[in-house]
């Protein structure tokens, strides 16, 4: 029986001594080394390159170019034209419905003195189509203070024949603010203030 008792007590300090072994040493502590290092960590240091940023010199300008300016205004005007049937107003209202055509023409002064002039006005052929004429010989253009000059049908119905109110960009200053411009007429077919186109059958 003491020898069982001795035998029992032996295997147990056995048991024990073999659980001690395989505890954890909690003398061990845990490496600091294998801690992130802080050095990994992002650079606050390192700022974007300011470089980098879009180059504001090739940004579009803001200074557009500007367009032309417009022609003078066609204002506010009426003529007559005079038939063997009565006579027909003939308004701005009614030129600015028509096709306005820009053109140089050159004039001789008394002296033979040439000089070019921009001109934008109406044709006259479109302008004797609106209040219906067709048929004619001849048209005599006045002025109002009652100079006239002639014009032949051919230059009458010339493409380059115009009614004009517009000259060299501005619009023209007279009682009428109109002038003749027949690119192939002579100086004194160049009506200022026209007031009146007469139709001769």
């Amino acid at each position: 029986m003491k020898k069982l008792l001795v035998l029992s007590l032996a295997i147990i300090m056995i048991f024990v001594s073999a659980c001690n072994t395989n505890a954890p040493d909690s003398s061990v502590a845990p490496d600091s080394s294998a801690a992130p290092s802080s050095s990994a960590a992002p650079d606050s240091s390192v700022v974007p390159d300011s470089s980098a940023a879009p180059d504001s010199s090739t940004a579009p300008s803001s200074e557009a170019s500007s367009e032309a300016a417009p022609a003078a205004s066609i204002g506010e005007w009426t003529i007559t034209v005079v038939t063997k049937d009565g006579e027909n107003a003939f308004t701005s209202a009614d030129a600015a419905k028509l096709t306005p055509i820009s053109m140089e023409a050159t004039t001789k002064n008394k002296k033979g003195e040439e000089s070019t002039s921009a001109y934008i006005g109406a044709k006259l052929a479109d302008i004797l189509a609106t209040v219906g004429v067709s048929d004619f010989t001849s048209l005599t253009i006045e002025a109002s203070d009652g100079f006239a000059a002639d014009y032949d049908k051919t230059l009458a119905m010339a493409d380059d024949t115009i009614l004009a109110w517009s000259k060299d960009g501005k619009a023209i200053k007279s009682d009428s603010p109109l002038q003749m411009a027949p690119k192939t007429g002579v100086g004194n077919q160049f009506v200022k203030s026209v007031a009146k186109i007469i139709v001769n059958a």
